[in-house]
């Protein structure tokens, strides 16, 4: 009997950790065929608490680089989500 289960890539946890170490921008994710839906809003979820704490950080006089990356971030994930912004319609 052969399962059905999927193995996830074996770097999605530093993805997840550090999606900027994985990909080159947050349309990349979104473009990755290895991730479901679920895992790609998972990793963009995590850039996006990245990018909010970088841009919160300018505000506050240290330098950045949160400029357009959270408007990067946010288009695709509003896609994947349906606009809802919790989580994708199936994981597939």
């Amino acid at each position: 009997m052969t399962s059905n289960h999927r193995r996830p890539p074996a770097w999605l946890e530093q993805a997840r950790n550090d999606p900027a170490a994985v990909f080159t921008g947050p349309e990349d994710v979104a473009r990755n065929d290895a991730l479901t839906t679920n895992e790609k809003v998972e990793v963009l979820r995590a850039w996006e608490l990245e990018a909010l704490a970088l841009a919160e950080a300018e505000t506050e006089g240290m330098p950045g680089s949160a400029n357009g990356l959270l408007q990067r971030i946010l288009a695709p994930l509003t896609e994947l989500t349906g606009g809802s912004g919790k989580g994708g319609p199936a994981s597939g």
